[in-house]
């Protein structure tokens, strides 16, 4: 089952995010950077008030994360 959550960009502006599809995802310098699985180009999140509560959401809700203090990664099966 995949976790679809929808982040909120501009009030008629929304981003549906595969939690399932993550490869890898990254923060540096409040730019939240998530590679997907199959997909050759990362959604890069630049707007800190966007990416640093939902770098925190997947640290806390996202079974198939772990986080680190900089980095998330897809743990191994």
């Amino acid at each position: 089952m995949n976790k679809i959550v929808r982040l909120v960009i501009e009030p008629k502006r929304q981003i549906a995010v595969n939690l399932d599809a993550i490869a890898y995802a990254e923060i540096f310098d409040g730019n939240l950077t998530i590679n997907f699985v199959g997909r050759d180009r990362p959604l890069i999140i630049e707007s800190q008030e966007i990416a640093m509560p939902f770098w925190r959401y997947l640290c806390e809700h996202s079974m198939s994360v772990r986080c680190g203090l900089e980095k998330v990664a897809v743990m191994p099966e």
